[in-house]
């Protein structure tokens, strides 16, 4: 058997270990609510954690965290920030934030949760699909460089995340437009050889996206960018395609190139599977 001095000196330093480990909680909205990745229904619903003073400025809404949920190390995204919790009893801590790049916006976090209200679903099983799996290294190539310069007609300053709201009250173009005018303005550059370039009809509802008006700015400038595009909800998406083709339309280098315009369309069938006419698009 151990000796009474022993088992002091055995304890002592356990227990400064644990002191030592204990996390000091954020000062400002201590409380973070978060939407853990596990798809059991009855679990369907945000968990209050501690964020660590350490963790404060990387923890922000949107952005992918690791929890400890029923004793396993779980990922997850944090919805909001709150100075207080309803629950009673102890919170746990944030153990890390994986990125600190908000990649669950509130308009797609309600959308998920009406799909997953609608359907019978879940939060983490929309929101697995609807957010693309995490690159390290793109993500780190994007924050390092910054955004390409727009043009003065763009205006940069609306697509901030926490700026002034974008001017949408001019017109914008509608896709049966741009099918009346092509024809007419393709023609009249073939016949001209270099007609002048036209206005660029201005960001619109692109300057809701963080890189709307460099996307622009690239079609205007007769470049081909690559870029995967999620519309964020609501009626603009119709609009926004329009814009894109109409600044692609007054790129000075439209004399030399082609373009075409695909609008994706979806027809559905009342008759079941086994019938002669499925559902297609």
């Amino acid at each position: 058997m151990a000796s009474p001095a022993r088992q002091g000196t055995g304890t002592r330093p356990r227990r400064a270990a644990a002191a030592r480990a204990a996390p000091a909680a954020a000062v400002s909205l201590p409380v973070a609510q978060v939407a853990v990745d596990v798809p059991l229904a009855h679990l369907d619903r945000p968990f209050d954690y501690l964020v660590p003073e350490r963790l404060t400025e990387a923890a922000v809404p949107g952005c992918r965290v690791r929890v400890r949920f029923a004793g396993r190390l779980t990922g997850g995204y944090l919805l909001a920030r709150a100075s207080t919790s309803d629950h009673q009893g102890s919170l746990a801590f944030l153990e890390r934030v994986v990125s600190p790049e908000p990649v669950l916006t509130g308009e797609i976090a309600d959308l998920a949760r009406a799909v997953a209200d609608r359907y019978g679903g879940t939060l983490a099983d929309v929101l697995r699909l609807a957010i693309p799996p995490r690159h390290a290294r793109v993500e780190s190539a994007g924050r390092a460089q910054p955004p390409d310069p727009a043009p003065a007609g763009l205006a940069p300053a609306g697509l901030a995340r926490d700026g002034p709201a974008p001017d949408r009250t001019g017109p914008a173009p509608q896709p049966a437009d741009l099918e009346r005018a092509a024809p007419a303005r393709l023609a009249g550059l073939a016949s001209v050889g270099q007609a002048p370039r036209p206005a660029d009809p201005g960001p619109g509802s692109w300057a809701r996206y963080p890189a709307g008006a460099s996307f622009l700015a690239a079609l205007a400038d007769g470049r081909s960018p690559h870029a995967v595009w999620s519309a964020l909800p609501g009626p603009d998406w119709p609009e926004e395609i329009a814009r894109a083709a109409a600044t692609a339309f007054s790129s000075i280098k439209l004399a030399s190139r082609e373009m075409r315009v695909a609008r994706p369309s979806m027809a559905w069938s009342s008759k079941p599977l086994g019938g002669s006419s499925n559902s297609a698009c």
